[in-house]
């Protein structure tokens, strides 16, 4: 039978009836916001799923530069003059001593290489720690700065000695060459299969040799500063091969340097302040921001794709699987910052 209302507002029946109706929209609205709430907690956890929070963990003193074992993240920890050995969750699962205020890793496909910026030494070192060989590079000063492994042996790039050393792997010195140019200060090495690149703090110029170390180029990547000299430094910091161009950090220019392997600039693009790092991977250029405690993603074009906080004095990058990790020098810690 239909529900009939009574004209007369004022009869009880009437108020009775207007209650119950007034109870039954507040409770169909209730149940409306429940399910509204319900779904958007649903939403953000399937959000959280599919963008998982960067992870931030602490280490001792001054990490400084990374390298992957295959299993393993080392870093060296130029602070406490350690090398530390994490989990991919980031657990330090060992450390061990080097030589000097350890600064540089190349991983060979077998064993660790630790360049000893206090000392004129390069140390291989087995991946439970054991010290296989110590190989003097120069003088008492040389200082190396970066290493990579070029698929057949180690390549030194010194600051304070201007030079780049080639060691085979059993420790041999095959050849050192100085680098052109008053005190450059070679600070980053890569190569691309047919050339070893030098970037030099002390220079606006990368330089190319071919792998038996003969120079085969050198490329100006910027302009100084007017009121700057050679002698000052902020040049070169970081270099890398993508695969098909070479990309070098400036850092009194606050720019990433696209190159071809003839040496051409193809463009320069602006990241943050004073960049220390650059890596290629997930489709994207990578580039550690050194005074603004960021690190800057730009898309292969160059065109900025985002700028992501860490902790202070960012230094390293390092590509694993899908993530990439940034050694915090003056934060003391490694954050592992997801790809998407």
């Amino acid at each position: 039978m239909p529900v009939q209302f009574s004209l007369d507002s004022n009869s009880g029946a009437a108020v009775v009836r207007r209650q119950a109706i007034h109870r039954a929209i507040a409770l169909t609205f209730g149940a409306l916001a429940l399910i509204s709430v319900a779904f958007a907690c649903a939403q953000f956890l399937r959000d959280e799923e599919a963008q998982p929070v960067p992870q931030t963990f602490e280490t001792e003193q001054g990490p400084r530069s990374l390298a992957f074992d295959g299993e393993h993240v080392w870093s060296t920890l130029y602070g406490v003059q350690v090398v530390a050995k994490y989990t991919l969750d980031g657990q330090n699962v060992a450390s061990y001593k080097a030589g000097g205020y350890p600064r540089a890793l190349a991983f060979d496909g077998e064993n660790m290489w630790v360049g000893n910026s206090a000392e004129n030494t390069v140390t291989k070192m087995s991946l439970e720690g054991e010290v296989l060989d110590t190989v003097s590079i120069g003088t008492p000063d040389t200082s190396p700065a970066a290493l990579v492994f070029d698929g057949e042996s180690i390549w030194v790039a010194a600051s304070w000695g201007n030079s780049v050393t080639k060691i085979n792997l059993d420790g041999a010195v095959v050849r050192t060459v100085r680098v052109p140019g008053y005190h450059p200060s070679p600070w980053a090495v890569t190569h691309d299969g047919d050339s070893v690149w030098v970037a030099s703090m002390g220079s606006t110029m990368v330089d190319r040799l071919d792998m038996a170390g003969e120079l085969t180029g050198a490329f100006k990547v910027a302009e100084w500063p007017e009121d700057r000299t050679e002698s000052w430094g902020g040049g070169g910091t970081a270099i890398t091969f993508d695969g098909e161009f070479i990309w070098v950090t400036v850092a009194s220019t606050n720019a990433v340097v696209k190159l071809n392997t003839d040496g051409a600039v193809l463009g320069e693009y602006p990241v943050g302040r004073w960049p220390t790092a650059v890596a290629v991977a997930a489709g994207s250029v990578w580039v550690t921001d050194f005074l603004d405690a960021t690190v800057t993603r730009l898309n292969m074009d160059g065109t900025l794709r985002e700028t992501i906080p860490v902790e202070r004095g960012p230094h390293a990058l390092l590509a694993v699987h899908d993530t990439m990790w940034v050694a915090n020098f003056q934060g003391d810690s490694i954050t592992v910052l997801p790809f998407e």
